[in-house]
């Protein structure tokens, strides 16, 4: 229970099922190896985003948060992570139709509708570096890719179960949202997808962690209207 109540989250929904709640950084090395028991990253720091993970590495450190607390945790499906980035926007990026490396971690070398060229950090920078969007999420754009629940087959046929069970595609893919410091920041538009297996590990990938609860812990922060 101590991991998920050192989370940080951002209320990002709520219904009659209880709140869904969005951590408001990506998940750091010291809390992943606190859960799963050592760190791949391949830049290391405290305050730096796990990375070198792979879809199925994210999938297991969810499980094992859900054994541990009263929340169901797990990844966010693609659209409640574009709902959490955009923040009530509908611009390209939640800063707007451009953005730039005082804004967010990215390949500073190239531009985006008429936005300035900037700094190639060529590394990850510690969470929250930057200012949240709206609603008090960091890092939606930029820093590492974000893995999400969403898993195709070839041809991008969604698959509405486990993908290890089917066996009519030979190809399946994870998606990823967000795009990391390595890209250049047409990726990291709010719309823009990411496609890798599953058990890909790069040192540009990370996740984040979304959790639904009855009752909202009581480091929410912030509403959407």
């Amino acid at each position: 229970m101590q991991h998920i109540r050192k989370l940080p989250f951002a209320l990002v929904a709520k219904d009659n099922a209880g709140f869904v709640l969005m951590c408001k950084y990506p998940v750091t090395q010291p809390r992943y190896e606190a859960v799963m028991g050592d760190n791949p990253s391949e830049f290391k720091g405290e305050d730096l985003p796990v990375e070198t993970v792979s879809w199925d590495d994210a999938v297991a450190f969810c499980r094992k948060l859900t054994g541990k607390s009263g929340l169901v945790v797990e990844l966010p499906t693609e659209a409640e992570w574009e709902y959490a980035c955009r923040a009530g926007t509908t611009t390209a990026f939640s800063t707007g139709e451009t953005i730039s490396t005082d804004q967010a971690n990215y390949n500073g070398n190239y531009t985006y509708a008429g936005g300035p060229r900037g700094i190639y950090r060529e590394k990850t920078t510690p969470v929250g570096s930057f200012l949240p969007n709206a609603w008090g999420i960091h890092d939606m754009h930029g820093n590492v890719w974000e893995w999400c629940q969403d898993r195709y087959a070839l041809g991008a046929v969604p698959l509405d179960e486990d993908f290890r069970e089917d066996r009519g595609h030979p190809v399946r893919v994870c998606v990823l949202r967000g795009g990391s410091w390595y890209n250049s920041l047409d990726v990291l538009r709010s719309a823009c997808q990411g496609l890798y297996g599953p058990d890909s590990k790069l040192p540009f990938v990370g996740f984040r962690v979304l959790a639904r609860s009855a009752a909202p812990p009581q480091t929410v922060t912030g509403v959407p209207a």
